[in-house]
């Protein structure tokens, strides 16, 4: 496992206004540079005029991997006019480490619990380390993704 302070792992966010002429076919279009570079729509918001002076707005939140965050920037970028482009980074090493030792923690803990299970012989200490063992399972599971979401490259 690598260790994260030696490679940062850095989650970018990326916010980008693009003027267009045609709203429905720039969503399109956008829906089909997501497929091409396996991302996913999180969230869209589509503002139809309501009234003469009205202008038609949408805004979507969407996810791409890292390694293609410039190209899709890009390629949306072609669909308009860009009025503003904007990229941060959060770096989650931190999170990262603190995700792996609580991981690594978990697992100790669940083989303690099943070799308890083992040795146990009463019903009311099998039941008490079964449900210790779901619990701890389940923070596993937590864990397992958070590691997943802050290990980015």
């Amino acid at each position: 496992m690598a260790n994260p302070t030696e490679n940062p792992q850095l989650i970018k966010t990326a916010n980008l206004t693009v003027q267009v002429k045609d709203i429905e076919t720039a969503l399109d279009q956008v829906s089909q540079i997501l497929n091409s570079m396996e991302g996913d729509l999180l969230n869209l918001e589509d503002l139809k005029p309501q009234g003469t002076g009205d202008r038609h707005r949408s805004s979507m939140q969407v996810r791409v991997p890292q390694e293609s965050l410039n190209d899709t920037l890009e390629k949306i970028e072609e669909i308009g006019t860009v009025q503003n482009r904007s990229i941060q980074a959060q770096d989650v090493s931190n999170q990262l480490i603190d995700n792996q030792a609580r991981l690594k923690n978990l697992r100790k803990s669940e083989e303690m619990v099943l070799k308890i299970m083992e040795r146990s012989g009463s019903i009311p200490d099998v039941l008490a380390a079964s449900t210790e063992l779901t619990t701890i399972r389940e923070i596993s599971r937590g864990s397992m993704h958070n590691c997943k979401i802050y290990k980015v490259k």
